[in-house]
């Protein structure tokens, strides 16, 4: 039986790969940067094309919770682009206060689904 490696072997493994490079501590921020969920802060970048995407809100009601929302043209938005969601009474609703977002993930596949299917 193997032992058990620690996340320090592993990142110590990977340093040894790539220490020509870059400097122990660099490689460890750029992998827990990565392992973050895959998050990308709103104030780095919003997303390049319109569509739906998983947010993560500071509501000063609610608290910070994540949703899905829409990014992209919204009726009656005062600034666009922006995030909003679609009510059946009230139309496009514009949402303030997202603090990151991040794509939606592949749906999931059944095992032996063809992968072709849409």
């Amino acid at each position: 039986m193997k032992p058990e490696k620690t996340w320090n072997d592993a990142m110590d493994s990977l340093c040894q790969i790539m220490l020509n490079e870059w400097s122990k501590e660099e490689i460890i921020e750029f992998v827990k940067e990565r392992m973050n969920n895959e998050w990308i802060p709103c104030k780095d970048r919003l997303p390049e094309s319109y569509g739906k995407y998983i947010v993560t809100r500071d509501d000063p009601v609610f608290g910070i919770y994540v949703r899905m929302l829409n990014y992209g043209e919204a009726d009656f938005a005062k600034k666009n682009p922006c995030w909003f969601y679609y009510d059946s009474e009230y139309g496009d609703v514009t949402v303030d206060n997202v603090i990151a977002w991040m794509p939606l993930p592949e749906p999931y596949k059944m095992d032996g689904e063809d992968q072709n299917d849409d």
